[in-house]
């Protein structure tokens, strides 16, 4: 009884022996060139990942908690006028509003303000802006 032996095969004393010819080579490079491009994509989608969730944080306005507040001292011109001492920022309304509008003027965000009225000098009015 004849058995068939496929191509890759060879019979040798009754038992048949299976040679490679050096396809185990070639398979051994195609599996580590495989694996270094899995390897890459990995990194690659992982890259991406962050920059996607810095760039939704940034929109939500996650990174503006940790910016600098800056100062602005609004000037009151005061003088005298008839014996009576007259101020530009009277109050704290006005204050306050001249305060929201030098934060939009700088492109800022109003965060808050100081009003201190004096008599016998000039207002102080202090702005905060982000």
């Amino acid at each position: 009884m004849k058995s068939k032996i496929s191509k890759g095969q060879k019979k040798k004393n009754g038992a048949v022996k299976i040679s490679i010819s050096g396809n185990g080579k070639i398979g051994a490079a195609r599996r580590l060139k495989n694996r270094k491009v899995v390897i890459l994509l990995f990194f690659g989608v992982g890259i991406l990942v962050v920059g996607l969730v810095l760039l939704i944080m940034s929109s939500v306005g996650f990174f503006e908690k940790f910016e600098e507040e800056k100062y602005f001292d609004i000037k009151d011109e005061c003088g005298i006028i008839l014996g009576n001492l007259v101020h530009q920022v009277r109050d704290e309304g006005e204050c306050r509003l001249k305060c929201v509008n030098e934060c939009d003027v700088r492109g800022m965000d109003f965060v808050r303000f100081g009003f201190e009225g004096k008599i016998e000098d000039c207002n102080s009015c202090d702005c905060w802006c982000k």
